[in-house]
This record gives structure tokens, C-alpha cells and sequence, in this order.
């Protein structure tokens, strides 16, 4: 958090010396916001890891599970995913358009961007691991598990003519 809030200093200063007319590139600015949004999202992602493995623990474990807590911190933490997303999209246009040369000297946001994907990698496989010994204990209704039965030819049609 402490790196966020330096970055956004600097963009600060950065604007106060546009305004007072010292020219500064805004691409440069552009580029400090989307490393700050991008630490922004990975402290997210590690919150959320933080809890898949509370809810792992719990589920390996054989005493009661109480979901109300857990429902509560995932909703949360569902929106402050949703805000980053969006950020981060409108940041991955602009950080595709620099030509290669220009995105390898930036590589805080590199690095940033390759920490993010390790963290969701490791968030999509405990979340798998935690769906299976949801299913072990049963306490997923059955009316939420999928069907066995297969899907019929002409949906599959249907599909492939979009």
C-alpha cells in the first residue's frame, strides 16, 4: 500500500507541474497509474488467496463450516475485483499500443503484471481444490450439481453456427 501511495504522490506533483506549465509526458503518468492499479490488484488477489486457503483449512478439517463470514468477505472482495478489472483493462489498451522497446523499460510493471498472474494461478487451483472437497462432504444441494446427462446434438449445432 505504501508504494501506491507514492506513486500517487508522484502523479500529484506531476500535475501541479503541468498545471503551473513544466510540460511532463502522459504516457509517463499513464504508466504509474497502471503500476499502482496494478499492486492495487494484487494486494486484492492476495486477500482473496488468503481466504481460499481459510476456507481450504476449513474444509480439510471435519467440524462445522459456518459460510455467512465467508459470503460476506467474498462479495466484497468481488467488487474491489470488478473496479480493478475494469482499471486494468483500459491500462492493457494503452501498455499494448507502446512499441516493445518502450514497455522493457518499465519492468516494476512487468514484473507486476507476471505476480498477478502467479497469484490468480494459485487462487483458480485452490478454488478447484476447495470445489472437490465441497462435493467430498456434501454440502453442495443437488440441485446445484451439473448434469451427467449429455447435451443434445442439435444444442451443440446451434452453438457452432455463431
Amino acid at each position: 500500500m505504501r508504494t501506491i501511495q507514492l506513486i500517487k504522490t508522484k502523479i500529484q506533483k506531476q500535475d501541479s507541474q503541468e498545471n503551473q506549465g513544466v510540460s511532463n509526458s502522459k504516457p509517463e503518468t499513464d504508466l504509474m497509474l497502471f503500476e499502482a492499479d496494478l499492486s492495487k490488484h494484487l494486494d486484492t488477489c492476495k486477500e482473496v488467496l488468503k481466504l481460499l486457503e481459510t476456507e481450504n483449512t476449513l474444509l480439510s478439517g471435519t467440524g462445522e463450516i459456518h459460510w455467512t463470514d465467508s459470503i460476506a468477505r467474498r462479495k466484497a472482495l468481488l467488487s474491489q475485483l470488478n473496479e480493478n478489472s475494469a482499471k486494468l483493462r483500459e491500462h492493457r489498451e494503452k501498455w499494448l499500443k507502446l512499441d516493445p522497446e518502450t514497455r522493457g523499460k518499465y519492468v516494476q510493471i512487468s514484473e507486476l503484471i507476471k505476480q498477478n498472474q502467479e497469484v490468480i494461478l494459485k487462487i483458480i487451483m485452490l478454488d478447484r481444490e476447495n470445489e472437490k472437497l465441497i462435493l467430498r462432504r456434501g454440502l453442495l444441494p443437488p440441485t446445484k450439481i451439473p448434469s451427467l446427462r449429455p447435451t443434445s446434438n442439435s444444442f451443440l449445432a446451434a452453438l457452432y453456427k455463431k
